[in-house]
């Protein structure tokens, strides 16, 4: 017997087993289904942007820079205008005042959170914990009740993973802000009898008509609060909202934004108030994706029953590609949460894929099985062994080829296509098992009377297609391959210039909130993406020596040539400030003839 023999009597066994126990094959096929679909629920949304992962250097020098700089971590940035005068009115000044305050005061806690953490109340130490931090409901004071909550819990062994992580997330959504930087408490340098004086901008200061004339001049001549605080004009502000969360932590950002757009909905008509930052890119990634969800699938479904129907003209030609396909994407979609990944904006397309993969693979199966019972007049146990064991290995091979094709994307250092890749090679996977094991099973519990043998117009109209196609490739091969080559050449022309950008603003609808107010930002500030620089010296005080500091003067030379940077904060900066205050020095530019004991002794002064 012949290895061909042997594979082809161990397929028909293996279709034989199928077709007389179709009922316990489906059962055991469901089973597996909904033990993966139940996952479904635990099924998260990844809205950020960063696509490298966390080792990567970047990822890496990113982390270090917001553990040490405040400013680094996530920040939302929201902008009053009023739509006429300046913002040095008192009017604008007491509404950014309130802001700010109720912005310095946000609560992340939700009902939802204080019924969940109900449910760790376990034994008689976690219930008074438990109780001890809903007393007077969740506030930054409770923290510590929460700390000694996940303590006790992790000490009995009592606190999983998913559970650790909501009682993380907990401690932050109690005390979610490091602070808020608005004109109304935003540091300010000047000189009082030749003292340097380091306090909040409207300390102490009237908002009178005269003295808020005074304030408004002052601030022109500060490089440190124009157009990174208040806008040129003078008729547009800024609130930095600095959270306590690196940029990639969504779940808190997310709902940062929410709030303030909930706070800042009713004010005044006098004013224009929009919100930017990370989180105002990841609340419109999230909302995407959701929307994908919700949009596409069934729009998926549609187009798939319609081509089907052309195809088969029959409901078994229809329900059962589709029955494959669903099956396939829930289980897809279900090992994503095993597996520790959550859906973010390109794994979103996962379901296209998978569904494609599986109908292809089920038009296989029934067109060779249609074929088997019409031309061949073979019975439908017959007709369905016939069709497998004939397409087996193409759509093994197909499969495997696929799924290596995939898991090739695995490599790249981008987890988003890597995460892709990975579940789209599952989702052929699973297309591949239903294809060989569902599709029998359900044909042999169908009762219908044998197919037409008169094809369909779709298959008939791609039937002559292909013909045409044929005989034009026999007959000209010559120039089939001239056009071949031409074509080729100016794909590989086009595909040399290629540019590759990854504006993620771009990503969005031009009428959708984040771009609406993108282009109020752009229009009355320098812009509210940061990107920070660190200099780490070799030795102690390198920040005062002489080279360092020039050296940090020729990078903000290079990059104020940037058209793309809108405006420069650094050391030197605040040295320069410091200067202008209390000898007239030159606001733009320092002295040639600084010495670095100076310069450590402004930096103490400031410290």
């Amino acid at each position: 017997m012949t290895a061909t023999d042997g594979h082809n009597s161990w397929l028909n066994r293996f279709v034989l087993t199928i077709t007389q126990n179709p009922k316990t094959v489906l059962a055991l096929c469901l089973l597996l289904i909904f033990t993966l679909g139940a996952q479904l629920k635990d099924l998260e949304i990844n809205s950020t942007t960063y696509v490298l992962n966390k080792s990567h250097p970047i990822r890496v020098i990113d982390s270090e820079l917001s553990e040490i700089f405040t400013s680094t971590g996530a920040t939302l940035s929201v902008m009053v205008a009023p739509k006429s005068g300046s913002v040095f009115d008192s009017a604008a000044l007491k509404l950014v005042s309130e802001l700010t305050q109720k912005f310095e005061a946000i609560n992340l806690v939700r009902d939802s959170d204080v019924e969940k953490l109900n449910t760790f109340a376990r034994d008689e130490a976690s219930s008074t914990l438990v109780a001890q931090a809903l007393e007077n409901g969740l506030s930054p004071s409770d923290t510590q009740a929460i700390e000694d909550l996940r303590s006790h819990l992790l000490s009995t062994s009592q606190l999983g993973g998913k559970d650790e992580t909501f009682l993380n997330d907990l401690l932050i959504f109690i005390d979610p802000i490091i602070q808020v930087r608005s004109i109304t408490n935003i540091e300010d340098i000047r000189n009082e009898d030749d003292v340097l004086i380091i306090d909040e901008l409207l300390a102490n200061r009237s908002l009178d008509p005269e003295s808020l004339k005074a304030l408004s001049k002052h601030v022109m001549d500060n490089p440190l609060l124009m157009r990174s605080v208040v806008s040129e004009d003078l008729d547009a502000t800024v609130i930095r909202v600095e959270l306590a969360v690196p940029n990639d932590y969504t779940s808190p950002v997310i709902r940062t934004y929410d709030l303030i757009n909930e706070m800042t909905q009713n004010i005044s008509d006098d004013y224009t108030i929009a919100v930017g930052g990370s989180a105002v890119v990841f609340n419109e990634m999230s909302h995407i994706i959701k929307q994908d969800n919700k949009r596409f699938f069934p729009f998926i479904l549609l187009v798939i029953m319609i081509t089907l129907a052309l195809c088969f003209r029959n409901i078994e030609g229809i329900y059962v590609p589709i029955l494959i396909a669903v099956a396939s994407l829930v289980c897809t979609m279900g090992v994503m949460p095993l597996a520790g990944l959550k859906q973010n904006m390109i794994s979103s397309l996962t379901p296209i894929f998978v569904m494609a993969s599986a109908v292809a693979d089920a038009i296989h199966v029934l067109n060779h099985y249609y074929r088997s019972l019409s031309q061949d007049g073979l019975s439908k146990q017959q007709a369905i062994q016939a069709a497998v064991t004939k397409l087996f290995k193409p759509i093994l091979l197909t499969s495997v080829t696929t799924i290596c094709g995939f898991l090739s994307l695995a490599y790249t250092e981008v987890i988003f296509i890597r995460e892709f890749g990975i579940m789209v090679a599952v989702g052929i996977f699973f297309a591949f098992i239903f294809s060989i094991v569902m599709i029998p099973a359900l044909l042999m519990l169908n009762k219908r009377s044998r197919p037409s043998h008169k094809k369909s117009l779709l298959l008939r109209g791609i039937q002559v297609c292909l013909n045409s196609c044929n005989t034009a490739w026999q007959n000209s091969p010559k120039v089939i391959v001239g056009i071949m080559s031409v074509l080729f050449m100016v794909s590989a022309f086009y595909a040399i210039n290629v540019k590759v950008d990854y504006e993620t603003i771009s990503f969005y609808p031009e009428e959708s909130k984040l771009r609406v107010d993108d282009r109020a930002f752009k229009d009355k500030l320098d812009g509210i993406i940061p990107l920070t620089i660190k200099f780490t010296g070799k030795e102690e005080e390198a920040l005062f020596r002489k080279d360092v500091v020039d050296y940090i003067d020729q990078v903000e030379t290079v990059l104020n040539q940037h058209s793309d940077v809108g405006y420069l904060v650094s050391s030197n900066s605040y040295l320069r400030r410091m200067l202008q205050v209390l000898s007239d020095g030159d606001r733009d530019k320092l002295p040639d003839d600084l010495s670095e004991d100076m310069m450590a002794q402004l930096f103490l002064l400031y410290d």
